[in-house]
């Protein structure tokens, strides 16, 4: 697939004198992070002019010389052969310039990667090949000089929407993020995975995480995040995150969820019930079944929010990852769950299957959307019952081998890598939770974040524990053991 990264300004200015017009800190993370580990392309020009080497990429290099031959990359000598060759690979080539690359290789984009300065410079050069009418907007962030958009080209990129059908990672399109991946699952093991993703979560700081119902055995033990807490310097601070259930329980009201909390041991730091003084609407843009959802009234007060999550099976949506965890999670628990759980005058539970997963998603965009950059996403997969947390004692019991700790700032790439890690396993040890994943069809969750622009289907799994080499999810659970229960 061809996409392309680019900025220019009001005017479609990208340069000047063989430079940039700017110099945007963000707008140079952004290009880092949308690269790294990836395949780019850009002529001589751009090349040759590179103040410093771009590492961790893998460049093709677009020269009419025959005898061009750079140290660090390859070289194509026909370009349109080059984009018509690998127009429809799974792989991603991204366009980097300059002028004369971009206007010829726009017609094979299907992908871009595009921040909008806001201020006009003086320019010599310009992007005139582009359309806005030719593309959608999938992602936007807006930033103090410019606006960044991801976008696809109109009637582009299908996906399943049959959420009893898990795709395969080599039937996937689009752009890759990164993950990380330990082993470790211990206090220390989801430190070193936070460290990696944590670049943003400043301010006043949320964490979100599920705190169980009463003597619940598979939540992330209270003491793990009292430790990630006190050593992890952004989050000294921080407070954790709930919301009142929708169903009754433990946690169904205030007063009730409060002495839960208390006998779970959550009692070494501020928690937050974020509805227990009343709700507020975040708008859901783009969103097919909402145009807003209702969480609690405290949620809007934090600056970023760490969602570190209990991956495990879930009775309803399948599984539980960062998608169930902030979509549910963040609602509140009686107007916003409701809004996804209940259809009018059918019943509490009578939302299932796509819908579900497309309305928890949908509330999940809402939050996201509301931090913008200032979130990032650590799952555990450890204690994995087909049960969520909610059931509590009553949890199905634990058959699934526990693997180990994931960390992305992209919410799909990393609930995606924890489905594909289940799957790499062997039949006998996935059976119970793929089938109650398959069997509830929470692979929709996955494909309709894609389609709402809230991340990569695709990603690079790194290996913390091997000097972070990449690893493929067959790699990562071949050594994993039958589950035993290990009490804290």
């Amino acid at each position: 697939m061809i996409s392309f990264s680019v900025a220019f300004d009001p005017n479609k200015g990208i340069g000047i004198k063989g430079a940039l017009p700017w110099h945007l800190k963000d707008e140079l993370k952004i290009f880092k992070a949308n690269t790294l580990y990836k395949n780019i392309l850009m002529g001589q020009t751009t090349y040759d002019g590179l103040p410093r080497k771009l590492v961790d990429r893998y460049i093709t290099v677009v020269s009419i010389d025959p005898e061009y031959k750079p140290e660090d990359a390859e070289v194509t000598h026909d370009l349109i052969a080059f984009l018509k060759e690998h127009e429809n690979d799974e792989t991603e080539y991204i366009v980097c310039g300059g002028a004369s690359i971009y206007r010829q290789a726009y017609p094979y984009a299907k992908k871009a990667y595009i921040s909008f300065v806001k201020e006009a410079y003086e320019v010599d050069t310009h992007f005139d090949a582009y359309d806005e009418d030719d593309w959608i907007v999938t992602k936007e962030v807006d930033y103090p000089d410019f606006v960044y958009r991801e976008l696809k080209r109109k009637g582009t990129e299908m996906t399943r929407k049959d959420g009893n059908i898990y795709v395969p990672f080599e039937e996937r399109t689009g752009n890759e993020s990164i993950v990380y991946f330990t082993r470790d699952i211990s206090p220390e093991g989801i430190r070193k995975a936070y460290e990696k993703v944590n670049e943003h979560i400043t301010g006043k700081v949320a964490i979100k995480l599920h705190t169980g119902e009463k003597n619940g055995p598979n939540f992330i033990p209270a003491k793990w995040v009292k430790q990630l807490m006190e050593t992890s310097e952004s989050l000294k601070d921080a407070t954790i995150i709930e919301t009142n259930t929708y169903y009754e329980g433990d946690r169904y009201t205030t007063e009730q969820h409060r002495e839960t909390l208390e006998v779970n041991g959550w009692n070494f730091c501020k928690v937050d019930i974020t509805d227990e003084e009343g709700t507020v609407d975040l708008p859901v843009k783009g969103g097919n079944w909402f145009d807003h959802m209702t969480v609690g009234s405290h949620l809007p007060n934090y600056d970023s929010m760490l969602t570190l999550t209990h991956f495990k099976g879930h009775a309803m949506g399948g599984f539980g990852g960062s998608n169930k965890n902030i979509g549910i999670g963040c609602a509140d628990g009686r107007i916003g769950k409701g809004m996804i759980h209940a259809r009018k005058g059918e019943g509490q539970w009578s939302v299932t299957e796509e819908e579900l997963m497309e309305k928890i998603t949908e509330s999940t965009k809402a939050t996201i959307d509301h931090f913008g950059k200032n979130v990032t996403y650590v799952n555990v997969m450890r204690n994995m019952s087909v049960s969520c947390d909610c059931e509590g004692v009553a949890a199905a019991p634990v058959v699934t081998p526990n693997v180990g700790v994931l960390a992305s700032t992209d919410i799909c790439a990393i609930d995606t890598a924890c489905v594909d890690l289940v799957n790499a396993m062997t039949e006998e040890q996935h059976h119970d939770l793929w089938e109650r994943m398959q069997s509830r069809h929470g692979f929709r969750q996955l494909t309709y974040m894609k389609e709402m622009g809230m991340g990569n289907s695709r990603y690079i799994l790194i290996d913390l524990d091997n000097d972070e080499a990449r690893l493929t999810p067959k790699e990562a659970v071949k050594d994993v053991k039958p589950f035993k229960r290990v009490e804290f």
